[in-house]
């Protein structure tokens, strides 16, 4: 089965908007002396105490480039950046000269927002298109935890990246602010699941994948519900069991493979097994029928020989074993006769291949090697069928 997942390690959101770098880098928090001149192309501004408040920096053009805004101590706190006349970006500093926050703009309208922790690195990033937000990043420590994207106002996208080295971890698709698809993602950046949804609950085809991309699971769902059909595969992606589920439960046949064949046949009924089970062996055989009602095992357990005839024929109430059990030699006679009650032996009676009633001694000695070819055999089979279909 060919490889339907998608990779996302590489790739960020992209909204579509480039950011503006500063021409003119500024160093923060340098204090401006009280008796300091302006330059031929700067211009200072001072309180009434001779402190420094602004200063205005002027390219060759005659045009304005920078302006510095200065605190009580002579310290930047906010630095604006002009090109061909218009602001192209702010940055601020905090009191101990760290900056905080740059804000950058295109053609006068703001293009990016970010921010910056104690120890200037970026903790979120919030990119606009058109004087509308179109991205914003959260950031731990430098790396990118959360990333979202926006149309129209509307989150469209999303996606989440693991703390410590900023893989991808699960996107999220929206419309109309609503989940539509879940993607989520393996440590080397692979979808290990993908998800759909309708109106915040889980709706439609939902995939589960392994680490070499092979779907190892499908299920359906309706309205947060498992509803339909649903797949089991193998490492080769033949199907190793089908069920069908109604509103959350199992409901009609489930059928377990092995290779390609049918080991077993389950009905169910509201979310239990009813009905008649079927257990096959490796040549498609009927190696075993049971009988169910609501969950437990009821009336007559009918084990075969490979040659079809019958090896056991049991009879069960509420799950445990009761009145007549009878084991047959291959040919098809009587080999033991056992009386349950309530799950306990009562009784039991064994008798050689002509039909001979044995004593207790003479049925162990002779069957001895019997018992262990058939255990064996009995043993490999039920292994092979595998277990039943569940979805956390």
């Amino acid at each position: 089965m060919a490889d339907s997942r998608e990779q996302g390690e590489n790739g960020r959101l992209d909204a579509g908007v480039e950011p503006t770098v500063l021409d003119v880098e500024t160093e923060a928090g340098e204090a401006e002396g009280v008796g300091a001149e302006a330059g031929p192309d700067e211009k200072i501004e001072r309180d009434e105490e001779g402190r420094i408040v602004q200063k205005t920096l002027y390219g060759e053009d005659g045009q304005e480039t920078e302006t510095h805004f200065y605190d009580s101590e002579g310290l930047v706190e906010r630095v604006v950046a002009y090109a061909e006349g218009q602001m192209v970006s702010e940055t601020f500093y905090d009191d101990e000269g760290v900056r905080t926050q740059e804000l950058k703009y295109r053609d006068g309208v703001l293009a990016e927002d970010v921010s910056y922790d104690d120890e200037e690195q970026v903790s979120q990033r919030v990119a606009y298109a058109d004087g509308e937000i179109a991205s914003e990043v959260y950031y731990d420590n430098g790396v990118p935890v959360r990333e979202t994207r926006y149309a129209g106002g509307q989150v469209v996208e999303e996606a989440m990246y693991d703390d410590d080295d900023g893989v991808l971890t699960e996107r999220v698709h929206y419309k109309d602010e609503q989940p539509q698809e879940v993607v989520s993602y393996d440590p080397d950046g692979w979808a290990s699941e993908r998800a759909r949804y309708q109106d915040g609950k889980l709706h439609g085809e939902t995939e589960i994948y392994d680490e070499t991309g092979q779907v190892v699971q499908r299920v359906n769902f309706q309205q947060g519900k498992l509803h339909g059909e649903a797949l089991t595969y193998d490492a080769d992606g033949q199907v190793t069991q089908r069920a069908t589920y109604m509103d959350g439960v199992p409901e009609g046949e489930t059928v377990i493979y092995v290779d390609g064949i049918v080991r077993s046949t389950i009905q169910n009924k509201a979310g239990k097994q009813h009905g008649t089970t079927v257990v096959y062996n490796e040549y498609e055989q009927v190696a075993q029928t049971m009988e169910f009602v609501k969950g437990r095992q009821e009336g007559e357990s009918v084990q075969y020989y490979p040659n079809g005839s019958p090896s056991e024929r049991a009879t069960y109430v509420a799950d445990r074993l009761h009145g007549e059990v009878i084991r047959y030699y291959p040919q098809g006679n009587i080999r033991e006769k056992l009386y349950y009650q309530e799950g306990r032996p009562v009784e039991q009676i064994s008798y050689d291949y002509k039909g001979k009633e044995q004593t207790a001694e003479e049925a162990l000695i002779v069957h001895a090697s019997f018992f262990s070819r058939i255990g064996a055999f009995l043993k490999r089979m039920f292994q092979s069928i595998g277990r039943l279909f569940r979805v956390s």
